[in-house]
Protein backbone atom coordinates (compact mmCIF):
# COMPACT_ATOMS: atom_id res chain seq x y z
CA UNK A 1 0.00 0.00 0.00
CA UNK A 2 1.02 3.63 -0.23
CA UNK A 3 2.95 4.72 2.87
CA UNK A 4 1.88 8.34 2.66
CA UNK A 5 -0.25 9.98 5.31
CA UNK A 6 -2.67 12.69 4.27
CA UNK A 7 -3.84 15.23 6.83
CA UNK A 8 -7.56 15.88 6.71
CA UNK A 9 -10.10 17.10 9.17
CA UNK A 10 -13.74 16.22 9.44
CA UNK A 11 -16.39 18.74 8.54
CA UNK A 12 -19.20 19.47 10.91
CA UNK A 13 -22.48 17.73 9.97
CA UNK A 14 -23.88 20.35 7.63
CA UNK A 15 -26.84 19.62 5.37
CA UNK A 16 -25.69 17.94 2.17
CA UNK A 17 -26.49 20.98 0.06
CA UNK A 18 -24.38 23.19 2.34
CA UNK A 19 -21.47 20.74 2.35
CA UNK A 20 -21.45 20.52 -1.42
CA UNK A 21 -21.56 24.30 -1.80
CA UNK A 22 -18.51 24.85 0.44
CA UNK A 23 -16.76 21.90 -1.16
CA UNK A 24 -16.64 23.45 -4.62
CA UNK A 25 -12.83 23.19 -4.94
CA UNK A 26 -13.07 19.40 -4.63
CA UNK A 27 -16.45 18.75 -6.20
CA UNK A 28 -16.87 17.41 -9.69
CA UNK A 29 -19.98 18.72 -11.45
CA UNK A 30 -21.36 19.73 -8.04
CA UNK A 31 -20.74 16.33 -6.40
CA UNK A 32 -18.27 15.12 -3.80
CA UNK A 33 -16.18 12.07 -4.74
CA UNK A 34 -17.00 9.06 -2.53
CA UNK A 35 -14.53 6.47 -1.18
CA UNK A 36 -14.67 3.83 1.55
CA UNK A 37 -12.58 4.29 4.70
CA UNK A 38 -11.81 2.01 7.65
CA UNK A 39 -11.05 3.47 11.07
CA UNK A 40 -10.23 0.37 13.15
CA UNK A 41 -9.06 -2.28 10.65
CA UNK A 42 -9.55 -6.01 11.17
CA UNK A 43 -7.88 -8.38 8.71
CA UNK A 44 -10.14 -10.67 6.66
CA UNK A 45 -8.80 -13.63 4.66
CA UNK A 46 -11.00 -15.31 2.06
CA UNK A 47 -10.52 -19.06 2.39
CA UNK A 48 -11.92 -19.94 -1.02
CA UNK A 49 -10.18 -17.27 -3.08
CA UNK A 50 -8.32 -18.97 -5.98
CA UNK A 51 -4.67 -19.75 -5.21
CA UNK A 52 -2.50 -16.92 -6.54
CA UNK A 53 -5.69 -15.33 -7.82
CA UNK A 54 -5.10 -11.84 -9.25
CA UNK A 55 -6.60 -8.66 -7.90
CA UNK A 56 -10.14 -8.21 -9.20
CA UNK A 57 -11.28 -4.74 -10.11
CA UNK A 58 -14.84 -3.90 -9.13
CA UNK A 59 -16.81 -0.71 -9.66
CA UNK A 60 -18.80 1.63 -7.47
CA UNK A 61 -20.35 5.04 -8.18
CA UNK A 62 -18.12 8.04 -7.62
CA UNK A 63 -21.27 9.59 -6.20
CA UNK A 64 -24.91 8.53 -6.32
CA UNK A 65 -25.91 7.95 -9.95
CA UNK A 66 -22.49 9.23 -10.99
CA UNK A 67 -19.66 7.74 -13.06
CA UNK A 68 -17.95 4.59 -11.82
CA UNK A 69 -14.75 4.35 -9.78
CA UNK A 70 -12.43 1.33 -9.77
CA UNK A 71 -12.09 -0.62 -6.49
CA UNK A 72 -9.46 -3.38 -6.02
CA UNK A 73 -10.66 -6.63 -4.42
CA UNK A 74 -8.65 -9.71 -3.40
CA UNK A 75 -8.08 -12.48 -0.91
CA UNK A 76 -6.99 -10.23 1.99
CA UNK A 77 -9.11 -7.26 3.05
CA UNK A 78 -9.74 -4.97 6.00
CA UNK A 79 -13.15 -4.37 7.62
CA UNK A 80 -14.10 -2.41 10.74
CA UNK A 81 -13.44 -4.13 14.07
CA UNK A 82 -16.94 -3.13 15.17
CA UNK A 83 -18.38 -5.19 12.31
CA UNK A 84 -17.20 -8.42 13.96
CA UNK A 85 -18.10 -10.22 17.19
CA UNK A 86 -16.66 -13.49 18.51
CA UNK A 87 -20.04 -14.20 20.08
CA UNK A 88 -23.00 -12.47 18.47
CA UNK A 89 -25.36 -10.92 20.98
CA UNK A 90 -29.07 -10.44 20.33
CA UNK A 91 -29.55 -8.11 17.40
CA UNK A 92 -25.96 -8.31 16.11
CA UNK A 93 -26.25 -9.10 12.39
CA UNK A 94 -22.74 -8.52 11.11
CA UNK A 95 -19.75 -10.88 10.98
CA UNK A 96 -19.39 -13.65 13.58
CA UNK A 97 -18.21 -17.29 13.35
CA UNK A 98 -21.10 -19.38 12.04
CA UNK A 99 -23.25 -16.27 11.68
CA UNK A 100 -25.26 -15.05 8.69
CA UNK A 101 -23.70 -13.72 5.50
CA UNK A 102 -23.08 -10.02 5.03
CA UNK A 103 -22.58 -7.92 1.91
CA UNK A 104 -19.32 -6.10 1.22
CA UNK A 105 -20.22 -2.77 -0.35
CA UNK A 106 -20.02 -2.93 -4.17
CA UNK A 107 -18.62 -6.47 -3.88
CA UNK A 108 -19.64 -9.95 -2.68
CA UNK A 109 -21.44 -11.73 0.12
CA UNK A 110 -19.09 -13.21 2.73
CA UNK A 111 -19.64 -15.61 5.64
CA UNK A 112 -17.36 -15.81 8.67
CA UNK A 113 -15.93 -19.27 9.41
CA UNK A 114 -13.51 -18.65 12.27
CA UNK A 115 -11.18 -16.13 13.89
CA UNK A 116 -7.64 -15.99 15.22
CA UNK A 117 -6.97 -14.53 18.66
CA UNK A 118 -3.64 -13.48 20.18
CA UNK A 119 -3.60 -12.64 23.90
CA UNK A 120 -7.36 -12.43 23.87
CA UNK A 121 -7.48 -10.01 20.92
CA UNK A 122 -8.90 -10.97 17.52
CA UNK A 123 -6.20 -10.38 14.92
CA UNK A 124 -7.87 -11.78 11.80
CA UNK A 125 -10.98 -13.58 10.64
CA UNK A 126 -11.42 -16.28 8.02
CA UNK A 127 -14.37 -15.96 5.66
CA UNK A 128 -15.79 -17.56 2.53
CA UNK A 129 -17.05 -15.40 -0.30
CA UNK A 130 -19.80 -16.20 -2.76
CA UNK A 131 -18.39 -15.51 -6.26
CA UNK A 132 -21.91 -15.48 -7.70
CA UNK A 133 -23.22 -12.82 -5.31
CA UNK A 134 -21.93 -9.68 -7.01
CA UNK A 135 -24.83 -7.33 -7.59
CA UNK A 136 -27.18 -9.19 -5.22
CA UNK A 137 -28.72 -7.43 -2.23
CA UNK A 138 -30.86 -9.82 -0.15
CA UNK A 139 -33.38 -7.95 1.98
CA UNK A 140 -32.14 -7.13 5.46
CA UNK A 141 -28.51 -8.05 4.74
CA UNK A 142 -25.99 -5.72 6.45
CA UNK A 143 -23.62 -3.89 4.10
CA UNK A 144 -20.04 -3.40 5.32
CA UNK A 145 -17.26 -1.07 4.28
CA UNK A 146 -13.89 -2.60 3.40
CA UNK A 147 -10.60 -1.87 1.69
CA UNK A 148 -8.01 -4.03 -0.06
CA UNK A 149 -5.25 -4.94 2.42
CA UNK A 150 -2.42 -4.26 -0.05
CA UNK A 151 -3.89 -1.42 -2.12
CA UNK A 152 -5.14 1.45 0.00
CA UNK A 153 -4.17 4.89 1.30
CA UNK A 154 -3.25 5.73 4.90
CA UNK A 155 -5.07 8.95 5.80
CA UNK A 156 -4.58 10.86 9.07
CA UNK A 157 -7.75 12.59 10.24
CA UNK A 158 -8.06 15.45 12.73
CA UNK A 159 -10.22 15.39 15.83
CA UNK A 160 -13.33 16.91 14.27
CA UNK A 161 -16.41 17.21 16.47
CA UNK A 162 -17.09 15.24 19.64
CA UNK A 163 -20.17 13.73 18.02
CA UNK A 164 -18.60 13.24 14.61
CA UNK A 165 -17.29 10.09 12.93
CA UNK A 166 -14.01 10.12 14.90
CA UNK A 167 -15.73 10.93 18.21
CA UNK A 168 -13.52 13.95 18.87
CA UNK A 169 -10.23 12.04 18.56
CA UNK A 170 -7.37 12.02 16.08
CA UNK A 171 -7.30 8.76 14.13
CA UNK A 172 -5.89 7.08 11.06
CA UNK A 173 -8.12 5.79 8.27
CA UNK A 174 -7.39 3.26 5.56
CA UNK A 175 -9.06 4.52 2.38
CA UNK A 176 -9.49 3.36 -1.18
CA UNK A 177 -6.49 4.42 -3.23
CA UNK A 178 -8.95 6.18 -5.55
CA UNK A 179 -8.62 9.16 -3.19
CA UNK A 180 -5.18 10.01 -4.57
CA UNK A 181 -6.76 11.06 -7.86
CA UNK A 182 -8.33 14.05 -6.13
CA UNK A 183 -5.31 15.27 -4.16
CA UNK A 184 -1.99 16.73 -5.17
CA UNK A 185 0.82 14.43 -4.08
CA UNK A 186 3.76 16.86 -3.81
CA UNK A 187 2.94 18.14 -0.30
CA UNK A 188 2.02 21.61 -1.58
CA UNK A 189 -1.76 21.28 -1.63
CA UNK A 190 -3.42 24.47 -0.44
CA UNK A 191 -6.18 22.59 1.34
CA UNK A 192 -9.89 23.28 1.21
CA UNK A 193 -10.66 20.18 -0.86
CA UNK A 194 -13.32 17.77 0.26
CA UNK A 195 -14.45 14.22 -0.37
CA UNK A 196 -16.97 11.83 1.15
CA UNK A 197 -16.10 8.76 3.21
CA UNK A 198 -18.86 6.17 2.89
CA UNK A 199 -20.70 5.81 6.22
CA UNK A 200 -18.37 8.31 7.93
CA UNK A 201 -19.11 11.69 6.37
CA UNK A 202 -17.38 14.53 4.56
CA UNK A 203 -13.73 15.38 5.15
CA UNK A 204 -11.56 18.35 4.24
CA UNK A 205 -7.91 18.22 3.20
CA UNK A 206 -5.72 20.34 5.48
CA UNK A 207 -3.24 22.80 3.89
CA UNK A 208 0.21 21.36 3.26
CA UNK A 209 -0.70 17.73 3.91
CA UNK A 210 2.22 15.29 4.05
CA UNK A 211 2.39 12.96 1.06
Amino acid sequence: CWLSELNIRLLCPLPRRSIHSVAAPMAVAGHLPHVMGIRQPLLVRLSNWPDSGPTEWLEGPLWRDGPQRNIPFGDVLFVECDDFAVVATNGFKRLSPGGPSVKLRFAYMITCESCTEVDGKVTEILCRYDPDSSGRFPNGTPVLNWVHAAEHEVVRVGAGLAGGPTQGEDCTLLCENEVRKYLRCDGTDEGGKHFELERLGSVEVAPGFAA
